[in-house]
């Protein structure tokens, strides 16, 4: 077929899909319901709490039929998967055929993935989908990565309709790096207003938490991927629970692992399942230490003094939500890793050996706030906002952008 014949019958292909949409009943019929925009957010399990914001502004508004699609290891699956509320449909990724729905937006995390399943649906989502929007929701930094290579991830310019949608800290570093383009976007991230809506609200201590009160309270989060040298989880455990064992008249201390590091422990042979239960039980057991295993850390950040994590996690940037001291967790060892990010970390307190640790405990439990005036800095230097409305602000540019493609695809489509 010659190239003028294929472009004719391109043309006419187009016209015709034009025609059939003027001629549907809802562009006919004012009687009649308008079809639904179909919005389709893919996300890991864990991802949950750090969307949900997002996903509300989008059920709360009839104009959208929502469904997540959910990726769920095939070692997490059988799991408590009650995170999953508030009345929004959803699907597990493998029982989702992207080729028969054509969503009308896709929300995704990234544009490339480790994992082959995602990065097929990722290459699905780019033919089927009528629009296509990344947002790193989880991931403000990356475990041991440098900004380039955790850009690169996310951004894959193959498609002129995608937009990325990015918080300040990540928008700055590509910034910086002379990376940005101009369908990468500054708007904010909506793991915040979870953090932001719970902390507004009055908390309600489980029984089993009812030995943390009256007690000053320390938060410790960990990492993921346990052999790696940025989780400091091996490194201090022993002396926390010395040290809080000694201090339980007035100290307690919360545990709060990675949602993925208990099942990265066992996965790699280290931990047992019945070692992850003698752990818990030491906990439940003790009079000052609980293991938080909840959904999101919200409870724990809101009765925190004091929160420790390691260096290169992102709750270095999400725990100054709480306006409360932050350690960052090093280790000295031959396992010890650089740090990634120390624009940050300069503005938190450091501790890279036992007796710093012990230190720096003694100080909190004597009232003092080390480096928190630095803190304060860091704040408004590295979050967007923290006002419960990222997830509105959102899909606000979202529905904006998806009208205007859509304008421009009809215009072109009836010329």
């Amino acid at each position: 077929m010659q190239p003028d014949k294929v472009s004719a019958q391109k043309r006419n292909q187009m016209i015709q899909k034009a025609r059939r949409e003027r001629l549907a009943p809802h562009n006919l019929l004012p009687c009649v319901s308008p079809r639904k925009i179909k919005v389709r957010i893919f996300a890991m399990n864990h991802q949950w709490i750090a969307l949900r914001s997002l996903c509300m502004a989008f059920k709360d508004d009839d104009k959208y039929d929502l469904l997540i699609s959910i990726w769920v290891p095939s070692w997490q699956e059988g799991m408590d998967n009650d995170n999953r509320k508030d009345g929004i449909k959803c699907v597990l990724m493998k029982e989702y055929n992207i080729e028969d729905d054509k969503p009308d937006i896709a929300i995704l995390e990234s544009d490339k993935s480790a994992n082959k399943i995602v990065r097929e649906f990722i290459k699905k989502s780019a033919v089927h989908a009528k629009t296509r929007f990344i947002i790193p929701f989880n991931l403000l930094m990356s475990t041991g990565e440098a900004v380039e290579s955790r850009v690169g991830k996310i951004y894959d310019n193959t498609r002129k309709n995608d937009f990325y949608i990015f918080d300040r800290f990540l928008y700055a570093k590509a910034t910086e790096k002379s990376l940005l383009n101009s369908n990468i976007v500054h708007i904010g991230n909506p793991k915040f207003d979870e953090i932001y809506e719970k902390m507004q609200a009055k908390q309600v201590l489980p029984e089993e938490w009812e030995k943390l009160r009256g007690k000053k309270v320390f938060v410790w989060t960990t990492d993921h991927a346990p052999l790696d040298g940025n989780v400091t989880f091996d490194f201090y455990a022993s002396y926390f629970l010395e040290w809080f064992y000694a201090h339980k008249d007035d100290c307690a201390l919360i545990i709060r692992p990675h949602p993925l590091l208990v099942n990265e422990l066992i996965r790699n042979n280290i931990w047992k399942r019945e070692d992850y239960e003698a752990f818990k039980a030491y906990c439940e057991g003790s009079e000052n230490i609980v293991l938080d295993g909840r959904v999101d850390y919200c409870l724990s950040y809101s009765l925190a003094d004091c929160i420790f994590t390691d260096a290169n996690c992102g709750i270095i940037i999400t725990g100054m939500t709480i306006d409360k001291p932050i350690c960052a967790l090093l280790r000295n060892d031959k396992y010890a890793h650089r740090i990634v990010y120390p624009e940050i970390i300069e503005h938190h307190n450091l501790v890279s050996k036992p007796e710093e640790l012990y230190d720096f405990l003694e100080r909190i439990r004597a009232g003092e706030d080390p480096k928190a005036d630095l803190r304060k800095v860091a704040f408004s230097k590295f979050i967007s906002h923290y006002d419960g409305q990222n997830g509105q602000r959102i899909k606000d540019f979202i529905e904006e952008k998806y009208v205007e493609i859509m304008d421009k695809g009809n215009q072109h489509e009836t010329r």
